[in-house]
Protein backbone atom coordinates (compact mmCIF):
# COMPACT_ATOMS: atom_id res chain seq x y z
CA UNK A 1 0.00 0.00 0.00
CA UNK A 2 1.03 3.62 -0.55
CA UNK A 3 0.00 7.04 -0.68
CA UNK A 4 1.41 10.30 -2.34
CA UNK A 5 0.96 14.00 -2.62
CA UNK A 6 3.05 16.13 -4.77
CA UNK A 7 2.96 20.03 -4.82
CA UNK A 8 4.78 22.40 -6.83
CA UNK A 9 4.86 26.47 -5.99
CA UNK A 10 5.83 28.94 -8.79
CA UNK A 11 7.93 32.36 -7.52
CA UNK A 12 8.62 33.99 -11.21
CA UNK A 13 11.41 32.33 -12.71
CA UNK A 14 11.33 29.42 -9.75
CA UNK A 15 9.74 26.82 -9.12
CA UNK A 16 9.55 25.03 -5.68
CA UNK A 17 8.36 20.87 -5.84
CA UNK A 18 7.89 18.43 -3.84
CA UNK A 19 6.65 14.65 -3.38
CA UNK A 20 5.68 13.12 0.25
CA UNK A 21 5.62 9.32 -0.20
CA UNK A 22 4.35 6.55 2.61
CA UNK A 23 4.30 3.29 1.28
CA UNK A 24 3.85 -0.03 3.34
CA UNK A 25 4.70 -3.66 2.62
CA UNK A 26 3.73 -6.85 4.43
CA UNK A 27 5.12 -10.29 3.46
CA UNK A 28 3.31 -13.09 4.86
CA UNK A 29 4.80 -17.00 4.51
CA UNK A 30 3.16 -20.42 4.92
CA UNK A 31 5.26 -23.33 3.90
CA UNK A 32 7.49 -26.07 5.46
CA UNK A 33 9.57 -23.41 8.17
CA UNK A 34 7.51 -20.98 10.11
CA UNK A 35 8.03 -17.26 9.71
CA UNK A 36 6.98 -14.80 11.28
CA UNK A 37 5.41 -11.56 9.38
CA UNK A 38 7.46 -9.41 7.95
CA UNK A 39 5.98 -5.55 7.56
CA UNK A 40 7.72 -2.70 6.43
CA UNK A 41 7.01 1.20 6.47
CA UNK A 42 8.86 3.95 4.89
CA UNK A 43 8.60 8.00 4.42
CA UNK A 44 9.82 8.81 1.56
CA UNK A 45 10.09 12.38 1.06
CA UNK A 46 11.74 14.89 -2.60
CA UNK A 47 12.40 18.51 -2.42
CA UNK A 48 13.79 20.86 -5.38
CA UNK A 49 13.46 23.83 -7.02
CA UNK A 50 13.97 24.75 -11.20
CA UNK A 51 15.13 27.91 -12.40
CA UNK A 52 13.73 29.03 -15.75
CA UNK A 53 16.92 30.80 -16.44
CA UNK A 54 15.86 31.82 -20.57
CA UNK A 55 12.52 30.43 -22.27
CA UNK A 56 14.47 27.73 -23.30
CA UNK A 57 17.37 26.74 -20.44
CA UNK A 58 16.55 25.68 -16.68
CA UNK A 59 18.11 24.50 -14.25
CA UNK A 60 17.44 22.00 -11.39
CA UNK A 61 18.54 20.86 -8.05
CA UNK A 62 16.76 18.20 -5.93
CA UNK A 63 17.20 15.63 -3.21
CA UNK A 64 15.20 12.96 -2.19
CA UNK A 65 15.07 9.55 0.57
CA UNK A 66 13.89 6.31 -0.81
CA UNK A 67 13.75 2.83 0.70
CA UNK A 68 12.55 -0.59 -0.55
CA UNK A 69 12.45 -3.88 1.32
CA UNK A 70 14.32 -7.01 0.91
CA UNK A 71 12.66 -9.55 -2.08
CA UNK A 72 11.42 -13.13 -1.30
CA UNK A 73 14.86 -14.53 -2.74
CA UNK A 74 17.03 -11.78 -0.89
CA UNK A 75 14.95 -13.41 2.76
CA UNK A 76 15.50 -16.99 1.34
CA UNK A 77 19.04 -17.32 0.36
CA UNK A 78 18.25 -17.47 -3.20
CA UNK A 79 15.88 -20.32 -2.65
CA UNK A 80 12.08 -20.76 -3.72
CA UNK A 81 10.87 -22.53 -0.15
CA UNK A 82 12.60 -20.98 2.98
CA UNK A 83 15.64 -23.44 4.43
CA UNK A 84 17.26 -20.75 6.27
CA UNK A 85 15.96 -17.16 6.82
CA UNK A 86 18.25 -14.65 5.73
CA UNK A 87 18.28 -10.87 7.70
CA UNK A 88 18.32 -8.79 5.04
CA UNK A 89 17.56 -5.28 6.22
CA UNK A 90 15.48 -2.73 4.01
CA UNK A 91 17.55 -0.32 1.58
CA UNK A 92 17.76 3.72 2.19
CA UNK A 93 19.11 5.41 -0.78
CA UNK A 94 19.53 9.97 -0.32
CA UNK A 95 19.80 10.83 -3.91
CA UNK A 96 21.10 14.45 -4.93
CA UNK A 97 20.55 15.42 -8.43
CA UNK A 98 21.78 18.64 -10.55
CA UNK A 99 20.69 19.00 -13.91
CA UNK A 100 20.08 21.10 -17.46
CA UNK A 101 17.12 20.96 -19.15
CA UNK A 102 17.55 23.37 -22.95
CA UNK A 103 14.82 23.00 -25.55
CA UNK A 104 14.23 24.51 -29.22
CA UNK A 105 11.69 23.74 -31.94
CA UNK A 106 13.81 20.55 -33.13
CA UNK A 107 16.24 20.03 -30.54
CA UNK A 108 16.21 18.92 -26.70
CA UNK A 109 19.37 18.65 -24.22
CA UNK A 110 18.71 17.12 -20.84
CA UNK A 111 21.73 16.81 -18.69
CA UNK A 112 22.39 16.14 -14.80
CA UNK A 113 24.71 14.86 -12.43
CA UNK A 114 23.49 12.87 -9.11
CA UNK A 115 25.12 11.25 -6.32
CA UNK A 116 23.34 8.66 -4.76
CA UNK A 117 24.38 7.44 -0.73
CA UNK A 118 23.40 4.25 0.59
CA UNK A 119 22.93 2.83 3.86
CA UNK A 120 22.56 -1.07 3.41
CA UNK A 121 22.33 -1.38 0.10
CA UNK A 122 20.88 -4.24 -0.80
CA UNK A 123 23.30 -5.69 -3.74
CA UNK A 124 24.70 -8.96 -5.59
CA UNK A 125 27.66 -11.00 -3.35
CA UNK A 126 28.54 -12.85 -6.54
CA UNK A 127 27.44 -16.11 -4.99
CA UNK A 128 24.78 -18.19 -6.73
CA UNK A 129 21.82 -20.42 -4.69
CA UNK A 130 21.12 -23.84 -4.12
CA UNK A 131 18.58 -23.09 -7.30
CA UNK A 132 21.49 -21.07 -9.20
CA UNK A 133 19.53 -18.05 -8.28
CA UNK A 134 22.22 -14.82 -7.40
CA UNK A 135 22.29 -13.92 -4.02
CA UNK A 136 21.75 -10.56 -2.45
CA UNK A 137 22.82 -9.14 0.43
CA UNK A 138 23.54 -5.66 2.32
CA UNK A 139 26.41 -3.19 2.09
CA UNK A 140 27.07 -1.66 5.27
CA UNK A 141 27.66 1.96 3.23
CA UNK A 142 27.77 2.70 -0.82
CA UNK A 143 27.32 5.26 -3.02
CA UNK A 144 27.28 5.67 -7.07
CA UNK A 145 28.19 8.81 -8.94
CA UNK A 146 27.89 9.58 -12.37
CA UNK A 147 26.75 11.90 -15.26
CA UNK A 148 23.65 11.08 -17.24
CA UNK A 149 23.02 12.91 -20.99
CA UNK A 150 20.00 12.51 -23.03
CA UNK A 151 19.46 14.20 -26.20
CA UNK A 152 16.87 14.46 -29.50
CA UNK A 153 17.39 16.38 -32.61
CA UNK A 154 14.52 16.15 -35.18
CA UNK A 155 15.89 18.08 -38.27
CA UNK A 156 12.28 17.33 -39.99
CA UNK A 157 9.26 15.76 -39.42
CA UNK A 158 10.45 11.84 -40.39
CA UNK A 159 14.12 11.68 -38.82
CA UNK A 160 14.55 11.41 -35.12
CA UNK A 161 18.48 11.11 -33.78
CA UNK A 162 18.84 10.28 -30.04
CA UNK A 163 21.75 10.10 -27.58
CA UNK A 164 21.49 8.68 -24.20
CA UNK A 165 24.87 8.12 -22.15
CA UNK A 166 25.27 7.35 -18.56
CA UNK A 167 28.88 6.97 -16.49
CA UNK A 168 28.75 6.20 -13.19
CA UNK A 169 31.06 4.83 -10.75
CA UNK A 170 29.59 2.59 -7.62
CA UNK A 171 31.73 2.22 -4.68
CA UNK A 172 31.19 0.07 -1.33
CA UNK A 173 32.62 1.25 1.71
CA UNK A 174 31.91 -1.27 3.78
CA UNK A 175 30.47 -4.78 3.88
CA UNK A 176 27.81 -6.81 6.35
Amino acid sequence: MSSYVKGKFDLDKITLFGDLQVSNSTFTYNGDVPLEKQQWTFFNPKFGLTYNYTKNTSYYMSVGKSQREPTRSDMFGGEDNLIEFVDVTPEEVIDYELGINYKTSNFVLQGNIYYMDFTNEITLLGALGEDSLPLFGNVDQSYRSGIEIDATYNPCNFVTFKYNSNFSRVRYLTFS
